[in-house]
């Protein structure tokens, strides 16, 4: 019965959905929280501050900081999109790359570079990662190999979000208004 929301102020939200209050406001980040996601138990965070971090949502406390000027293959860039998977924390940034870091010791251990864009939305679902942004594909990557499986076209703008149902079936939203 809770959802959290990021604010330009750097600020986490917390809503009570059935009183319709927020419950707390704590400052996460030194600017714009991009992007939130929630997996293995934690709320975790982008900005454009260049971090990501993950939130005990019970305590609120700092669990992890993954910091891409902290990362073996360059790059620091505001961070646009995050999504967690079993082992891997997902960073897509502005520079077109995701970077994946080690869910436990916060290093950055790989990265994708097949985007052309700035990574605008992933997800996890099953053994695949997709993700989506500026250059208007969404891309299938498989979550043992790190390797991109297929290439989705269609859409004729950036592709701002993606969803996928519990059967698989995958959405999209782009902002060429489909």
């Amino acid at each position: 019965n809770t959802i959290y929301a990021g604010t330009g102020s750097g600020h986490l939200l917390e809503f009570d959905l059935v009183e319709g209050i927020c419950l707390s406001r704590r400052k996460i980040h030194d600017t714009v929280l991009s992007c939130l996601s929630f997996g293995q138990g934690l709320v975790v965070t982008g900005s454009w501050d260049r971090l990501a971090k993950a939130i005990d949502p019970k305590t609120g406390d700092e669990v992890a900081v993954y910091d891409s000027a902290k990362n073996p293959f360059g790059g620091n860039h505001r961070i646009t999109s995050v999504t967690m998977g079993r082992d891997w924390l997902y960073c897509g940034s502005a520079d077109s790359r995701i970077r994946l870091y080690d869910v436990g010791s916060a290093r950055c251990l790989h990265e994708l570079s097949d985007h052309t864009g700035a990574i605008l939305s992933m997800k996890v679902h099953g053994d695949n990662m997709f993700s989506a942004g500026n250059d208007m594909v969404i891309r299938q990557w498989d979550t043992g190999t790190m390797t991109c499986q297929h290439v989705f076209r269609g859409h004729k703008d950036a592709v701002r979000c993606l969803a996928i149902s519990e059967g698989g079936v995958m959405f999209s939203g782009s902002f060429d208004r489909t």
